[in-house]
């Protein structure tokens, strides 16, 4: 297992940086995490997507319509939405950058 280089493409093995992002991101295939060399941090390589984390999209209550929003606390049995502190905290997570169609832009 051997992560690659987002820049030149060079092999690394790096199992400190495997099992962080194993880690943080369950289920996140070896060829999805944004590794870039040390020989291209050097050279001064960086992107927005290289920067050690991917690119995430909350989705919160308040982004749903009127009649979204009532499915979601009926099925979840709420009245309210702050009883599952969705005033404050996203529903879902999306992550483009595993699972997005090639070339999304924000």
């Amino acid at each position: 297992m051997a992560l690659v280089c987002k820049n030149c493409g060079y092999k690394q093995h790096d199992e400190e940086t495997i099992s962080y992002y194993k880690k943080k991101y369950p289920g996140i295939a070896l060829h999805d995490i944004p590794y870039v060399c040390g020989a291209c941090l050097d050279e001064g390589y960086s992107e927005d997507e290289d920067s050690g984390e991917l690119r995430t999209i909350d989705i919160y209550y308040s982004d749903l319509t009127s009649d979204a929003q009532k499915r979601v606390l009926a099925g979840y049995r709420l009245s309210d939405p702050k009883e599952a502190n969705w005033d404050v905290f996203p529903l879902f997570v999306l992550y483009p950058d595993i699972v997005g169609p090639e070339g999304f832009d924000e």
